[in-house]
C-alpha cells in the first residue's frame, strides 16, 4: 500500500504544472490579480463589504495586489530565470508544490480574514518568502557564479516589508502598515530595474537581428553600475526621508542615470515589435512615475499615488504581462509572436495607467473603475490565450 501512495505522489509531481515555477505561479497571478481587482470593484460599488480586522479596503488592496499578485510574478519569474542564467538545477516537483501551496493557503486565509484567526493568517503568509529562499539556497549555493546569491538580499526585503505591515496591523497602526507596503514596493522597484535593465536591452537586439538590424546594444559597466547605486539611493529616500531634498535628488539622480540607459536601447526601432515594445513602454512608465515622485517630493500639487500608480499599474504591470507572455511562448517551445488578444492587452495596461494616474489627481470613480477593468483584462487575456499551454507539456523542440 504505501509504494502505491508513493508512486500516485511521483506521478502527481511529474505533471507538466510541476516542472518549471512560471506554469504555477504565473497562472496563479492571472487568476488572482483580476480576482482582487474584482472584489476591490465589488466595495466600490457596495456591492460587497469585507472587513479585514478592521483595516480598510484600500490597505487590503494594496496589500493583496502589491505582495499577494506580485509575489506569484516575481515567484514565477525568478524561479525560472535564475536557474537558466546560473546554470544550475530549478525548484521543481514536490518543493515547488509546496512553495505554490503555502501562497495559496495565505491567499485563501486572507480572503477569509473575517472568519479566520489573524495568527494564521500572519504565519501563513509571512512564511512564504523564508521558504522562497531556504528551497532556492541550495541552487544558489552550486552555482558558480556567487554573485546571484544577492536575489537573497531581495527576498530579505519582501519579507522585512511584509513584516513591518502584520507588525503594524497588530498594534491598530495604518500608518505603519503602509511604511510596510513601501519597503516592499522599494524593494520591487529595485528589482524591477535589475530586470527591466537587463532583459529589455537583450530581447531587443535579439529582435531587432531578427529583422535584419546589423548593430549591437553594448553593455556599458559605468551607467549600470549608477543605475544601480541611485535606484538604492531612490528605494532608501522614498522609505525613511520622503518628501525631502534628499528624496528630491534621488529622484533626479535616477532620471537623469536611468534615462540615459533606456536611451541607448534602440526605443524607437523597437516600437513595431509588440512582444519588446511593451517592455520599453514599461521602462517609460518607470521614468514617469520617478519624475512624479521628484514632483510631489518639490512640494508640487502632485499626490504621491501619481508616482505609485505609474510603477505598480504601468510600468511593473507591462512589464510583467510581456514577460508572461514571452516566457509562456518561449518556454513551451512555440514562437515569440503574441496573439492579436495579448497585443490588446498591452495597450489596455497603457491607458489603465494612464486613468490611474490621472484617478490620482481626479479622484472620481469612474476613473478607477475603468482603470481597474482595464487592468484585469489583460490577465484574463492571458489565460485564455497561454492558460493551457501552463498546464500541458511543451511543445517538441
Amino acid at each position: 500500500m504505501s509504494i502505491a501512495i508513493s508512486t500516485v505522489n511521483r506521478s502527481m509531481f511529474d505533471a507538466p504544472i510541476w516542472s518549471s515555477a512560471f506554469r504555477p505561479f504565473f497562472l496563479a497571478a492571472a487568476i488572482y490579480g483580476p480576482l482582487v481587482m474584482l472584489c476591490w470593484l465589488a466595495k466600490t460599488l457596495g456591492i460587497i463589504v469585507f472587513p479585514w480586522h478592521g483595516f480598510s479596503s484600500s490597505v487590503w488592496h494594496g496589500h493583496e495586489l502589491l505582495i499577494g499578485f506580485g509575489s506569484a510574478l516575481v515567484s514565477g519569474f525568478l524561479l525560472t530565470a535564475i536557474p537558466s542564467w546560473a546554470e544550475t538545477f530549478a525548484v521543481v516537483k514536490g518543493r515547488l508544490a509546496l512553495l505554490a501551496g503555502v501562497w495559496l493557503a495565505a491567499r485563501i486565509a486572507i480572503l477569509c480574514a473575517p472568519v479566520i484567526p489573524s495568527v494564521l493568517i500572519i504565519i501563513l503568509d509571512l512564511a512564504f518568502f523564508p521558504l522562497f529562499a531556504a528551497l532556492l539556497l541550495p541552487s544558489l549555493l552550486a552555482a558558480e557564479k556567487k554573485y546571484f546569491l544577492a536575489v537573497l538580499i531581495i527576498l530579505a526585503g519582501f519579507f522585512y516589508g511584509n513584516l513591518l505591515f502584520y507588525t503594524s496591523i497588530q498594534a491598530g497602526d495604518e500608518r505603519g502598515a503602509a511604511i510596510g507596503l513601501r519597503f516592499f514596493l522599494y524593494t520591487l522597484i529595485t528589482l524591477y530595474t535589475f530586470v527591466g535593465g537587463f532583459l529589455t536591452p537583450i530581447f531587443t537586439e535579439n529582435a531587432l537581428r531578427g529583422k535584419g538590424w546589423d548593430g549591437t546594444i553594448s553593455f556599458h559597466r559605468g551607467i549600470e553600475t549608477l543605475a544601480i547605486i541611485t535606484i538604492v539611493f531612490y528605494g532608501l529616500t522614498g522609505i525613511y526621508l520622503p518628501g525631502t531634498l534628499w528624496s528630491s535628488i534621488a529622484g533626479l539622480a535616477v532620471i537623469l542615470v536611468h534615462g540615459l540607459r533606456m536611451s541607448r536601447w534602440q526605443t524607437f526601432q523597437a516600437v513595431n515589435i509588440p512582444i519588446v515594445a511593451v517592455m520599453h513602454f514599461s521602462y517609460l512608465w518607470f521614468l514617469i512615475s520617478v519624475i512624479l515622485r521628484v514632483l510631489s517630493d518639490s512640494g508640487m500639487a502632485v499626490p504621491e499615488l501619481a508616482s505609485v500608480h505609474a510603477f505598480t499599474v504601468g510600468a511593473f504591470g507591462m512589464m510583467k504581462i510581456g514577460l508572461l507572455c514571452r516566457v509562456a511562448l518561449r518556454h513551451t517551445g512555440r514562437q515569440l509572436i503574441p496573439p492579436q488578444l495579448m497585443i490588446a492587452g498591452f495597450v489596455l495596461l497603457f491607458f489603465a495607467a494612464l486613468l490611474r494616474v490621472i484617478g490620482a489627481f481626479i479622484p472620481v470613480d469612474l476613473l478607477a473603475i475603468t482603470a481597474a477593468i482595464f487592468w484585469l483584462l489583460p490577465f484574463l487575456f492571458y489565460l485564455w490565450c497561454h492558460g493551457s499551454m501552463l498546464l500541458k507539456p511543451s511543445l517538441p523542440k
